[in-house]
C-alpha cells in the first residue's frame, strides 16, 4: 500500500485535509488510521479494501488512482474497467437517499469478469453504497452494490431478483416481487424486517437498477446476474 499511502497524505496536503476529517468519515479509531497512514513504513498497518474504497470516496478519487494504477482519469491496466459510483445510497433496513445522481468517483474492476457475463453491457453498470442490515447477509452495511440500469430501458425483463427500487424519495435495495397491475412487493432478506407495498401507502415507485454484483468485505467481487435484458 505504499503507493497508496503517498497519494492519500499528497492528496491531504493539497486540500488541506486532516486525519481527523478521514477519522471522522470512516468511523474508525484514531489509532487504526494513525496506522493505516502513516509515514513510517515500519508501523504501517495494510488499508483494508473497503477501507481504501471508502477514502477514495472520501477524496473524490478512484482507489486506483490511489493505488498507482491511473493516471488522470487513464488506467494503467488493460484489465480494469472504472465504474461510475453515483451520490446514491440504497437504504436496507434503513431509509437511503436520493440525491441529483453526480457522478462522485469511480471504482475499477477486472474487464474479464464482465465480459464472461453474456448480455451484460459495462456502459449500464453503475455503484452505490448500502446502508443498513434488512439485506443481510447477502449485503451488509457498507458494501457496495454493482447495478445494472434500467430506468431508462422500459422493455427490460421484469424477473424477480434483487433491485435498487425508489419509492417516492427513498432508495431502497430489496428482492422485489412483481404483482399484478402493475405493483409490487418489496422484500428484506433479513426476516426481522417486514415487506413492503408501496401501492398500499399511495407511492409510487421507480425500479432504477438490478443488483448484479457486489464488493463485499470478507468476499471481494462477486456477480449474480440474473438475465436482464
Amino acid at each position: 500500500m505504499k503507493n497508496a499511502v503517498t497519494t492519500i497524505q499528497k492528496i491531504m496536503k493539497e486540500r488541506n485535509i486532516k486525519q481527523k476529517d478521514i477519522v471522522e468519515y470512516l468511523g474508525e479509531s484514531q489509532s487504526a488510521v494513525s496506522k493505516w497512514l502513516s509515514a513510517n513504513e515500519k508501523i504501517r498497518n495494510d488499508i483494508p479494501n473497503t477501507v481504501l474504497l471508502k477514502i477514495a470516496s472520501f477524496l473524490k478519487t478512484s482507489p486506483y488512482y490511489l493505488l498507482g494504477l491511473e493516471e488522470e482519469g487513464i488506467s494503467t491496466s488493460n484489465n480494469i474497467i472504472f465504474l461510475d459510483k453515483i451520490n446514491l445510497r440504497a437504504g436496507a433496513g434503513a431509509e437511503g437517499y436520493a440525491d441529483l445522481p453526480i457522478e462522485t468517483t469511480k471504482i475499477g474492476i477486472d474487464k474479464s469478469t464482465i465480459a464472461d457475463i453474456k448480455g451484460l453491457d459495462p456502459k449500464n453498470l453503475k455503484v452505490i453504497e448500502v446502508i443498513g442490515d434488512s439485506m443481510q447477509p447477502e449485503y451488509y452495511e457498507g458494501d457496495f452494490a454493482i447495478i445494472d440500469m434500467v430506468n431508462e430501458r422500459k422493455d427490460f425483463i421484469k424477473i424477480e431478483g434483487i433491485y435498487i427500487v425508489r419509492v417516492h424519495d427513498v432508495i431502497y435495495i430489496k428482492k422485489v416481487n412483481f404483482l399484478p397491475e402493475n405493483k409490487i412487493r418489496l422484500i428484506s432478506v433479513n426476516t426481522q424486517y417486514g415487506d413492503i407495498y408501496p401501492h398500499k401507502d399511495g407511492y409510487e415507485y421507480e425500479i432504477l437498477g438490478k443488483v448484479c454484483g457486489k464488493i463485499q468485505f470478507f468476499k471481494g467481487l462477486t456477480f449474480d446476474y440474473q438475465g436482464i435484458k
